[in-house]
Parts: C-alpha cells; sequence; structure tokens
C-alpha cells in the first residue's frame, strides 16, 4: 500500500519512477530473476539440443555410408530413427558373422593348401633322390668294364695296378677267415689294416682304394681314413644287424673274441 498522499505522487511520477516503486513494493526483481534464468535455461537447453541433433545426424551418417543405406528423414526421427538403427545393427551382427564363418573357411583352405605343398614338396624331395640315384646307377653302369683286384699285399698292389686295375681293394690278414694271397704258394703275412693301408698310399700315390680286414667300429673306419684310404668295405659286422636275418647264436658268437 502507498502512504496516504503518495498515491497522487504515483501517477504522476515518470515510467521509471513508478517502476522502482512498484518493485519496491512487491518486490518483483525475483520474478525477475527468475525469468532471466529461465530464459538462459532454455537458451542452454536449446544450444545442447542443437549439439547433440549434430551428434545423433553424424552418427546416422556414419552408419549410411557404412550399411550404404539411406537414414530417415530428420523430421521423423523422433518415430523411425530408433528402429531404423536397431535393424542397421541385426544387420550388422549378421554380417559380421557371415564374416567369421568365411574366415574360418579360408583358415581351413590354407590348411588344407599347405598340407597340400607339403606333400608336393616331399614328392618333389623323393623325385630328385630318384634321380640322383639313377645318375649314380647309370654311372655304374657306365664303370661295368672297370675292375678291381683284392691284394693282400704291396707287391700284390703293384702287379694289380701294373695289370691295369682301376681301383684296388686292400684286404689285410685281419679279414674274416677268408684272406689268401694272389700268388700261387706265397704264405700272407701278418700285417694289419692300418699298416698295409698306409704301406699301399705311400707307394701308389695316385691309386684309389678302399680298405678291408677287420673294419667293425667308428674308430676302426676313422683309423684306416686316416691312413690314406678312400674308403672302407666291411662284411662280418654286417652280420649282427637285424636285416642279416643271422640266428641269435650266430650273433653271439661273432661278438665272442674266443671265435673271431
Amino acid at each position: 500500500m502507498l502512504p496516504q498522499g503518495r498515491f497522487q505522487a504515483f501517477l504522476r511520477a515518470k515510467s521509471e519512477d513508478r517502476h522502482k516503486l512498484l518493485q519496491q513494493l512487491f518486490r518483483t526483481g525475483r520474478f525477475e530473476d527468475v525469468e532471466a534464468w529461465l530464459r538462459d535455461h532454455r537458451t542452454g537447453l536449446r544450444r545442447e539440443s542443437g549439439r547433440l541433433q549434430q551428434v545423433v545426424a553424424d552418427l546416422a551418417s556414419r552408419v549410411s555410408e557404412t550399411a550404404d543405406v539411406q537414414p530417415p528423414e530428420p523430421d521423423t526421427w523422433e518415430e523411425t530413427l530408433l528402429p531404423w538403427a536397431v535393424d542397421r545393427r541385426a544387420t550388422a551382427h549378421a554380417d559380421r558373422d557371415r564374416a567369421e564363418g568365411a574366415r574360418r573357411d579360408a583358415e581351413a583352405t590354407e590348411a588344407r593348401a599347405r598340407a597340400a605343398l607339403d606333400r608336393a614338396r616331399a614328392a618333389h624331395e623323393q623325385h630328385q633322390r630318384w634321380s640322383r640315384a639313377r645318375s649314380e646307377r647309370a654311372a655304374l653302369l657306365a664303370r661295368a668294364d672297370e675292375h678291381a683286384e683284392e691284394l693282400t699285399a704291396l707287391a700284390d698292389a703293384r702287379r694289380a695296378v701294373e695289370a691295369g686295375a682301376d681301383w684296388l681293394s686292400v684286404q689285410s690278414a685281419e679279414a674274416g677267415g677268408h684272406r689268401s694271397t694272389t700268388t700261387v704258394g706265397e704264405e700272407p703275412d701278418g700285417i694289419t689294416t692300418v699298416a698295409l693301408v698306409r704301406a699301399v698310399r705311400e707307394a701308389l700315390p695316385e691309386t684309389q682304394f678302399v680298405a678291408a680286414g677287420g673294419i667293425s667300429t667308428p674308430e676302426d673306419v676313422v683309423a684306416v681314413l686316416d691312413a690314406g684310404a678312400d674308403g672302407v668295405q666291411l662284411g662280418t659286422v654286417l652280420l649282427r644287424t637285424p636285416e642279416a636275418c643271422t640266428s641269435d647264436l650266430h650273433r653271439s658268437a661273432l661278438a665272442d673274441p674266443g671265435f673271431t
């Protein structure tokens, strides 16, 4: 209420003065503050809504490009956007499952191809080994006219080379019970295989020969090769192998120094 006598002054006052007086009487400034807050809040909500609409539009555009389908019209998003997105997700899951199946099929195909490649490589290697064996056999057949002499002494070696032997088999007194000489009436000497090999190599440095007689261990092989032999010739020791089909009694006797 206005004090007595102030009402006439209120009516005669300027608009700004009346506004200030009304604010003092009715405290209308609070309402103005509320209205200002509401106005700013609505402005902020409109901005946030616009930003979120742009985010949704960008997402819809990306989904559309990925799935190669047109998105719903923006003015129908309230009813159509969510069902459209759900359908796109289901389609993407189905595509993913098909891609996973195709990947598994591709892995299985790759495994079969690798297995086939391994078999082809094995066959190729086997063919190469067969070709090498055939070449070696042909080379041996081509040299079938060559001959070898089995010798028991250095003199025999010289005579064999003079007679035209292409290579020699040098056998010592350590051979398995069948050694003899190549000269009638000549008694064999007791020279060891290593000693005989060394003597033959010194006397005939250009002649190829293999050593035989008492060779049964890796150490024996190394010894005769170091002495000068080009190779070794084995016999009795092979009778103790399973492939020889010898009896247990025979094998035991071969390993017994009392018999050998």
